[in-house]
């Protein structure tokens, strides 16, 4: 699933929003201004489904340092500057492995791992979202909501997904997002069509809130709003 950063709604359709795994498209603009905590500061948090899961498994919850957790048997840790071209090239891979039929070939291609890497560069080197990865498989990045209209009742947005299609089926996308969602709300674009993203967010309890459409290149694109709640309080 993914979503797409990017700068501005008009400049990046489709991936302005947020990023699903491989198989997700996001609306809205991706900018290194729009997150939460400092990636000094970031604390992993797993949802009771999560734990008990690791605890099946006999893995230890959190690792030995605080940017690196084990999530649903994987080892999920906190993306530094260094990983921006590794994440780069998973964004751009799962972009033509998603979206061919979905997206017109030229947005696809629009967005080299050149630009890319920039930027992620700045998206890590900010602090203000909590992005994490999954080496060569995935990556996941959360920030604070970017539409004010929906601020009060879901201060975060999902802003990016992705998971290389190879790796589905494995519960990465799922680790990645146990990684960095907070306890509260938050919301995430998916692009109509992207069928995958959608049975994805809807098995973690999305609902839908609303329909955008958008003309890229004169085809008419719909993106749809989903909202998650927030996660129960650790016993």
């Amino acid at each position: 699933m993914g979503a797409r950063p990017g700068v501005t709604r008009a400049d990046l359709p489709a991936e302005r929003r947020n990023v699903p795994l491989a198989p997700f498209a996001p609306p809205r603009a991706f900018s290194a201004e729009v997150s939460v905590k400092a990636i000094t500061t970031l604390r992993w948090r797993l949802d009771r489904s999560t734990k008990r899961l690791l605890a099946s498994r006999g893995r230890n919850g959190i690792a030995s340092d605080q940017n690196q957790v084990f999530v649903m048997g994987n080892l999920v840790r906190l993306a530094y500057p260094e990983d921006a071209a590794m994440i780069a090239a998973i964004h751009v891979t799962s972009w033509h492995e998603t979206y061919p039929g979905l997206l017109p070939r030229a947005e696809i291609d629009r967005h080299d791992t050149t630009s890319r890497r920039s930027l992620w560069q700045a998206a890590i080197a900010s602090g203000h979202s909590r992005i994490a990865v999954i080496p060569d498989i995935g990556f996941a990045a959360m920030g604070r909501q970017r539409d004010p209209s929906l601020a009060d009742d879901y201060p975060d947005e999902l802003l990016a997904l992705y998971v290389l299609r190879q790796h589905h089926g494995q519960h990465h996308g799922r680790a990645l997002l146990s990684a960095v969602r907070g306890h509260a709300p938050f919301t995430a674009w998916v692009l109509s069509g992207n069928t995958r993203a959608q049975d994805f967010y809807a098995r973690l309890g999305a609902r839908e809130l609303r329909r955008e459409s958008e003309v890229i290149d004169r085809i008419t694109l719909t993106d749809i709003l989903l909202s998650f709640p927030s996660l129960p309080d650790s016993p």
